[in-house]
């Protein structure tokens, strides 16, 4: 929140939408490629688990094609949101700190929580109602990528209406002033 920044961010003649389109292109400009790469690191790495645990005969009759299935879809949701989700807590956040950590708390660890305690009701509804009859890995991955994927959306949802609605105002705002100003004024 440059004064320079602010100022354009305020007086150009750009519609919000434009911004954020900008700097999400940006955003895969700066990181893409790392993020390709880590792709591609991980196909590599499940690959010499798969040529050392029994091949692809072994993976499709296991459980874990299904996590990865799920895992495939719930990724790119999960990228796309941690960098709309960045832009407005940038925004919104005084501190680039506080912004990252809001970000990473929205879109990383608030669904891994939710599905937590998805489980724990699940467990406890199955041994107190006994709905579901028990606990598959079918029902632990399809509740996991159900959750992250709904946790997800909701945070990106409201991030996405702040930004389209609010941005100018966001945009606007200026650092609070600290606390130990606050408390202890400087005088004279």
């Amino acid at each position: 929140k440059e004064s320079g920044v602010l100022e354009l961010l305020l007086c150009t003649p750009l519609k919000p939408a434009e911004i954020v389109r900008g700097c999400m292109i940006i955003l895969r400009r700066r990181f893409g490629r790392a993020l390709l790469a880590l792709l591609v690191l991980d196909a590599v790495l499940g690959l010499a688990h798969l040529s050392q645990h029994g091949g692809w005969h072994h993976f499709r009759e296991g459980p874990f094609w299904q996590l990865a299935l799920c895992a495939l879809v719930v990724a790119p949701v999960q990228a796309y949101s941690l960098a709309r989700i960045g832009i407005y807590e940038g925004l919104a956040q005084t501190t680039s700190l506080r912004a990252s950590f809001m970000a990473a708390w929205n879109a990383g660890l608030l669904p891994w929580i939710s599905w937590l305690a998805v489980l724990l009701g699940l467990e406890t509804s199955q041994r107190y109602l006994r709905i579901p009859a028990r606990l598959t890995d079918n029902l632990a991955f399809g509740s996991w990528a159900g959750v992250q994927l709904l946790v997800c959306t909701l945070c990106l949802a409201y991030a996405s209406c702040r930004l389209r609605w609010r941005f100018r105002s966001l945009a606007a705002q200026t650092a609070g002033t600290r606390w130990w100003k606050r408390w202890f004024p400087r005088r004279g």
